[in-house]
């Protein structure tokens, strides 16, 4: 009877043990280097709050909460508008928009605070935001969010 109690006790043990010893997905990422947006003027940030995606006037989007960052798989909320000139009589698209950002790769930016050091950025990033009409568009906007700046994109 005490060796069944001893060895379920074991058991026991070893199992909370394993549990507590998983890395989760968002420990694991914390381990590697961290990934970065690198935006048109090639300044290098993390989980951003505020993105353009033209270098004169025209898309941007603000307010955005970054869900996962650094994993594999990132996607950021936030409200998508405009500073360009709207055609006359047709709204201007903005409201609600998210960015989905998948595969960090490594990278070596041509230009900007990041330059020639070897850093990772997303590999493929997708915008879905509003068209200004009631339905939403979406983009591809990989080479806005960094992949562009990498010597080995060229």
């Amino acid at each position: 009877m005490k060796s069944r109690l001893l060895l379920a006790l074991v058991g026991i043990v070893t199992v909370i043990a394993a549990a507590g010893l998983a890395p989760s997905a968002d420990a694991t990422a914390a381990h590697r280097k961290p990934v970065y947006w690198i935006d048109l003027a090639g300044t290098a940030s993390q989980h951003p709050d505020y993105v353009y995606f033209t270098a004169s006037s025209g898309g941007y989007m603000e307010d955005i909460t970054w869900h996962h960052w650094g994993a594999r798989k990132t996607v950021g909320k936030g409200t998508f508008g405009t500073t360009a000139p709207c055609n006359p009589g047709q709204p201007c698209p903005s409201g609600p928009a998210t960015i989905t950002m998948r595969k960090p790769v490594r990278c070596t930016p041509k230009f900007g605070t990041k330059e020639g050091r070897t850093v990772r950025v997303y590999r493929h990033v997708r915008l879905d935001y509003p068209d200004g009409e009631g339905g939403t568009a979406h983009a591809d906007i990989t080479d806005r969010a960094g992949w562009a700046s990498c010597q080995e994109a060229g």
